[in-house]
This record gives C-alpha cells, sequence and structure tokens, in this order.
C-alpha cells in the first residue's frame, strides 16, 4: 500500500466520520419534529484493483424503523457520535503519522 493510498483512505474515513457527526446531529435536533424521518449513515468499503483497504464511501440513508421509540433512536444516535468521534481520531492519527514520516523521508534524503 503506498503512501498515497493510505493518505485517500484515511481522508475519506475522516469526511464518513464527519458524515456520521452530521446525520446524527440532526437527528437528535429534529428528535421531536413531527413528521421527520431519521437518517443514518451507510457506508461501504471501496476496493480498487488489488487494494483491499482503498477507503470509504458514505450516504445518508433514511431509517424510519416502525414502532421504535424516541428514547431507542436517541441512544443509537448518542452511540454514533461516539463511534464518529473514535473513528474520525483514528484516521486523523494516521494522516499525523504520515505527515510525521514523510518528513523523515525528506530529512534523510536532503
Amino acid at each position: 500500500m503506498s503512501v498515497s493510498s493510505v493518505l485517500n483512505t484515511a481522508t475519506s474515513g475522516l469526511k464518513a466520520a464527519s458524515l456520521k457527526v452530521e446525520t446524527a446531529s440532526h437527528n437528535i435536533a429534529n428528535l421531536h419534529t413531527e413528521g421527520y424521518t431519521r437518517a443514518e449513515v451507510s457506508s461501504t468499503s471501496l476496493v480498487t484493483g488489488t487494494d483491499s483497504g482503498a477507503g470509504v464511501q458514505a450516504q445518508i440513508i433514511n431509517s424510519q424503523i416502525e414502532g421504535e421509540n424516541q428514547d431507542t433512536r436517541y441512544l443509537k444516535d448518542v452511540i454514533n457520535l461516539v463511534e464518529a468521534k473514535a473513528a474520525y481520531k483514528a484516521n486523523a492519527e494516521v494522516l499525523k503519522t504520515a505527515e510525521e514520516l514523510e518528513r523523515e523521508v525528506v530529512d534523510i534524503t536532503l
């Protein structure tokens, strides 16, 4: 896996985590809005050629479950926020590490 591929993967992970935060926040803000349909983020792993870890594609989907109460929806969204925070931090750490490695390579070659 090339450095470029790692950066693309981490960047797509950051975008997916950001979309998950945005969607969960929107759901929580509209929890008591009459007629509001809850949304979720659906994530799909991207595969290109022989690279099985080519990133993630995320999209918003409607997710209304009959009989699901507001407390359950709220808890799902809080869990989604916690998961997104962890994913965001992990992907940001990958980018930070890649940047540090790139600096070291430049220092070595100079």
